[in-house]
């Protein structure tokens, strides 16, 4: 049994940004692009842009699209301390 709602109703009510698949607020959306019929509303001008490369193959999902960020990167790690004090390095 189907919920009665198409994917097209499902996109207008909750669209993606079809670059990084990020939920967007058309209303504050970052940009938007309308390609064949069809608006488009990004996260970011950076996505945008890489739609612009292949309007095409984000619409239909075909372009290569972010890898999911799944882990946040580790802090970096302090470097190790010097063998020798630096002295006072005049900054002009």
């Amino acid at each position: 049994m189907t919920s009665g709602v198409s994917d097209q109703d499902e996109q207008a009510s909750n669209p993606r940004d079809p670059v990084c698949g990020m939920t967007v607020d058309p209303a504050t959306s970052r940009a938007q692009r309308h390609w064949e019929g069809r608006v488009f509303h990004f996260c970011c001008v950076g996505c945008a842009a890489k739609f612009d490369g292949d309007p095409a193959g984000y619409a239909n999902g075909t372009a290569r699209a972010l890898p999911p960020v799944t882990q946040l990167p580790s802090a970096p790690t302090a470097p190790a301390a010097a063998s020798a004090p630096i002295g006072y390095v005049c900054p002009m």
